[in-house]
């Protein structure tokens, strides 16, 4: 399908890569990471990156509560939750997923779905207040967003990005990418 919609969401997904600081550290990330989680070699600073990369995506220059609160968690819960999470994946059980990773401390469902972003970025992309509005104006979600989002609200979400990246023939990595710059006050 090559709608006007699908030619928004290809632009902004374009902009995203040539303005957004992040573009090319996140692009050497979803090559790595998911290889690093699947084979139980990720270390600390690979998840610890994963709370900054979603706390600092504003480019805001408030620390992020979630950062401080993550270096809380000891390793060992910390790779028992991971390697829950990502079984939970294998299996397409994502509230399970979300369960495991939550149990940790500084990590509420929007991180979550960053750590399932990274584990396995064609199934699972992320979710905050501005991409829930940006899939609720071509999707199938309710405005306002809940606050907070819950497993099962993220499930919903899910399913709407799903939807919305089949219909126009995009990867969810390339959705979020066009989702972020479209809610970032409509910047394609």
């Amino acid at each position: 399908m090559d709608g006007p919609a699908t030619g928004e969401l290809e632009r902004a997904a374009v902009a995203y890569e040539r303005y957004e600081p992040f573009a090319t550290v996140e692009d050497e990330r979803l090559e790595t990471l998911p290889t690093a989680f699947a084979d139980g070699s990720f270390l600390w600073k690979d998840v610890e990156w994963i709370v900054r990369w979603y706390a600092r995506r504003t480019l805001s220059s408030e620390p992020h509560p979630a950062e401080s609160a993550f270096r809380e968690n000891e390793w060992d819960d910390l790779e028992a939750a991971v390697e829950t999470a990502v079984d939970a994946t294998r299996g397409a059980d994502t509230i399970a997923a979300l369960e495991a990773l939550t149990a940790l401390e500084g990590v509420d469902v929007p991180i979550a779905s960053a750590f399932l972003h990274y584990v396995d970025p064609g199934r699972y992309l992320v979710v905050d207040q501005q991409l829930w509005n940006a899939v609720a104006e071509r999707g199938s979600l309710e405005v306002p967003p809940p606050d907070p989002i819950d497993a099962e609200d993220y499930q919903c979400y899910l399913e709407s990005c799903r939807a919305l990246a089949h219909e126009h023939d995009l990867g969810l990595v390339l959705l979020y990418r066009a989702l972020w710059r479209l809610g970032s006050d409509g910047l394609a």
